[in-house]
């Protein structure tokens, strides 16, 4: 019988996981030297998904280091989500420029431009399942003038799981959707993360979408009534259902917009929609699916599930979680 550990409630990104790895033996600083991050004149963690892309800056030894942006002091930026595979080279690029943007650095303000040449980066972005697009990334930051060899440049999931042991296994729930893990000889255990056109089952994509296709049916007279209804339409500002569906087929309407239904769906559901409940827990159950077929291939006899993405994240989300746990 199978030892099953479940974090819930957790977020951990890209700076936590680097703060964790940099104390490690073997782990993230054994292929990228210490040496090299000695001379760093800080690190930039950045976490990159399909709604939001999020950096926080360390220094050499792990500490959280205050900035300027714009000339207001903060602890962390953000800026739109940075999924090559929904935005395209140019939307990342855009969503690295905006982050990078204005800031700067101690009592005499010295200009982030200044000190690119010495930055580290380190990078999960969601989309980058593909060596190429990986390469893609690198070459952007590149011509936006920072160090090729400084770069550390990984999936969303990718980053994560360099810090994973043997029967760790991570649950992402966004825009997007992915479950993978670690067996007992290190080798990655994946089940998902083909992206919205082949994948992303249970998502916040995945979600908006059914919501979407739940109030035509609706419009075309079938199926009850849904608060939905106005919601997808207040959402997309259009008086009719229906005028949607163009721009959904054209890509007008981006698999972020869609997403971003989500809330309100948990919200719905919350207040007993029929048709808000069912597409939550048709999410669930796909999560769960997912979630069961890595954890039967893992042959660690005790294993660790890390929930992760905004979908795993508040109170009310907690029901979901224990749907998906089912």
């Amino acid at each position: 019988m199978k030892k099953i550990i479940v974090i819930m409630g957790i977020v951990m990104g890209t700076c936590g996981f680097f703060q964790y790895g940099y104390g490690q033996e073997g782990n993230l600083v054994s292929f990228f030297r210490k040496e090299k991050l000695e001379r760093a004149s800080c690190i930039c963690c950045i976490d990159g998904g399909g709604t939001k892309t999020e950096m926080k800056i360390i220094d050499k030894n792990g500490i959280p280091l205050s900035f300027y942006k714009d000339g207001i002091q903060m602890d962390a930026v953000c800026s739109e989500g940075s999924n090559i595979n929904t935005i395209g080279l140019d939307g990342v690029k855009a969503a690295f420029e905006k982050l990078f943007d204005g800031i700067q650095f101690g009592d005499k303000m010295i200009s982030v431009d200044s000190l690119k040449h010495n930055m580290v980066i380190v990078a999960g972005l969601a989309g980058l399942g593909a060596p190429e697009k990986v390469k893609q990334v690198k070459s952007m930051l590149v011509g936006l003038g920072f160090a090729k060899e400084n770069l550390l440049i990984y999936s969303d999931a990718g980053l994560l799981l360099e810090s994973f042991e043997p029967g760790e296994i991570l649950l992402i729930g966004g825009t997007g959707s992915n479950c993978m893990g670690k067996n007992s000889d290190g080798k990655t255990v994946k089940c998902g993360g083909l992206g919205w056109m082949l994948g992303d089952e249970g998502s916040g994509y995945s979600m908006g979408l059914q919501a979407i296709k739940q109030v035509l049916e609706i419009d075309q007279g079938w199926g009850e009534p849904t608060t939905l209804t106005q919601i997808v339409k207040d959402h997309f500002q259009v008086e009719h259902v229906k005028e949607i569906i163009l721009p959904l087929q054209h890509g007008t309407i981006t698999p972020t917009q869609v997403a971003a239904l989500t809330p309100q769906i948990f919200q719905e559901a919350k207040e007993e929609d029929i048709c808000a409940m069912q597409i939550v827990y048709d999410a669930a159950q796909e999560f769960g699916t997912m979630l069961d077929k890595v954890v039967r291939k893992i042959d660690c006899e005790q294993q660790t599930i890390y929930f992760v993405g905004g979908l795993f994240k508040g109170e009310e989300q907690e029901w979901f979680v224990r749907t998906v746990l089912q």
